[in-house]
């Protein structure tokens, strides 16, 4: 038989557990993911095209491009496109998965020891992007040669619905 006082600090063990576990946190995730789901853009502050033997801004300018979309109260759908240095470009186009507030990317498939993995983080009212490894003398995993996703930043401000919102290549987001 379990005294009220054993009542009391079983409830206690259960609640600390739920929330250490995952289980209280599962109300925040889907809120959180609700909150960062749109449509940003920004402008491409990265793209250049050459122009001689140097590399001038993109003309006309153009843009970085992110949708995030709900999929559960831990994942979302993300995609990313960022058009960089002399036509490089970096992209992102799969589901993330949700770690406490940043979403992280693992592209399917690949050797993810090599830093296949990117963290999308929600800091100071901006998105940016990590990768999870230092990318190598190889090049940045999700872009072409001179471009990384370290590079990327979007304002939470700027956040559009989704309704008829596209970046550029999302077909069917």
């Amino acid at each position: 038989m379990i005294s009220t006082f054993g009542w009391r600090r079983l409830s206690f063990v259960a609640l600390t557990c739920a929330m250490t576990c995952g289980l209280g946190a599962v109300r925040g995730d889907s809120s959180f993911i609700t909150s960062i789901e749109g449509h940003y853009v920004a402008p491409a502050r990265n793209c250049t095209q050459p122009e001689g033997d140097e590399q001038v801004p993109c003309d006309p300018p153009m843009e970085d491009c992110m949708m995030i979309k709900r999929v559960d109260d831990s994942h979302a759908k993300l995609y990313v496109y960022s058009p960089q240095w002399n036509g490089s470009e970096c992209g992102i186009d799969g589901v993330a998965e949700l770690h406490g507030k940043v979403l992280r990317y693992t592209e399917l498939g690949f050797d993810t020891s090599r830093g296949k993995k990117v963290d999308v983080k929600f800091e100071l009212g901006k998105i940016t992007f990590e990768y999870v490894d230092p990318p190598d003398l190889a090049g940045a995993p999700f872009c072409g040669e001179h471009a990384q996703l370290n590079w990327v930043e979007f304002d939470l401000k700027k956040k559009q619905p989704l309704n008829h919102a596209t970046c550029p290549d999302a077909d069917n987001f």
